[in-house]
């Protein structure tokens, strides 16, 4: 038998770890955005108290920036789906905490950013110096050319990273991954299965109909934003349309391969299987991940995908996993 179980800790200000017990938690995590979110929904008591004269006012234990982390389960088997930050404390009926994941800890800084020379590491570096950000090992070590932007919010300096270089940014927990590939990683070592009717709940896989064929074109500019270069990289689609991106001509061979593969899976993608599955809170999962989808009486679906989105659900109801899913290959 099966039973849903949580290991819910916040560290309050003063160095304690509160253990809370929540009716619900939902949770959503992306590759195409930087904010993780969760929304904890606990009872009011023991939680809020009153102070004041007449005891006419209601103060939390739990604050705002207090770190949260999130582990769900069968059984007491639990494993981490969230950690981050308590983001704003709502109380009525019952308390509910807004979470965010650690993108929380940089997206109020402005920063002043500006250098004649910088690599994508060392910009990452200076924009997460003093948090508990730390940095992927997959971030490629990219020479940016040109940067300046004055009290700089980070929405507006991934923005600048997504414009002039068509990089993509998400956070694995505190581990921030910038890049020109929504999946750095495409060695599969261990493939998780689902299979539709067992651990998959409800969803299917979806064969779009074909689209028309179209070839990526990488611009590449200067600083003055003259074009220098507009020959494809890489291997070349036979199309009558193309797309042109402008990056700048400080990347390297190698970055404009991997940023052209993507953008060429992305337009191919499009004729391609799609799949939107909701199955238990196991197997556990994670941003870029492959798995195996198995649909027994439509052998066809069959296929492994990226997985490029969750959204979970844990409560009375029971524990699942919403999955957006971008098709790998059979």
């Amino acid at each position: 038998m099966f039973y849903l179980t949580s290991y819910i800790i916040i560290t309050l200000q003063d160095g304690r770890r509160l253990r809370v017990r929540p009716y619900s938690v939902k949770w959503k995590r992306s590759v195409k955005d930087l904010c993780d979110t969760c929304e904890i929904t606990l009872p009011l008591h023991p939680y809020l108290y009153t102070t004041g004269p007449n005891q006419s006012s209601r103060e939390c234990l739990i604050r705002v920036d207090d770190p949260v982390s999130v582990s769900l389960g069968y059984n007491d088997n639990n494993t981490v789906r969230f950690i981050g930050f308590v983001a704003a404390v709502n109380y009525s009926e019952r308390l509910v905490l807004q979470c965010e994941g650690y993108y929380h800890q940089i997206k109020r800084i402005g920063k002043d950013v500006s250098w004649k020379s910088v690599s994508l590491k060392k910009l990452l570096n200076f924009l997460t110096v003093g948090t508990d950000i730390t940095l992927s090992k997959s971030i490629p070590d990219e020479q940016l050319g040109t940067v300046s932007l004055q009290n700089a919010s980070m929405d507006k300096v991934f923005k600048m990273l997504n414009d002039n270089y068509q990089c993509v940014a998400y956070f694995k927990g505190s581990e921030l991954y910038c890049g020109p590939s929504y999946f750095p990683d495409r060695t599969a070592t261990q493939v998780k299965k689902l299979r539709i009717g067992w651990n998959v709940k409800s969803g299917e896989v979806k064969n779009q109909p074909l689209a028309e064929v179209v070839n990526i074109v990488l611009k590449t500019t200067d600083d003055k934003g003259k074009t220098t270069k507009t020959k494809p990289s890489g291997t070349v689609v036979k199309a009558d349309n193309k797309k042109e991106y402008k990056i700048k001509d400080t990347l390297s061979d190698s970055y404009k391969e991997a940023l052209k593969k993507r953008l060429q899976d992305e337009e191919n993608a499009k004729s391609l299987k799609q799949a939107d599955v909701t199955c238990f809170l196991e197997p556990q999962l994670e941003l870029g991940e492959v798995v195996e989808v198995i649909d027994q009486r439509y052998p066809e679906r069959n296929g492994r995908f990226f997985v490029a989105a969750i959204d979970g659900e844990f409560g009375e109801s029971g524990g699942s996993q919403k999955l957006t899913l971008k098709y790998y290959g059979d």
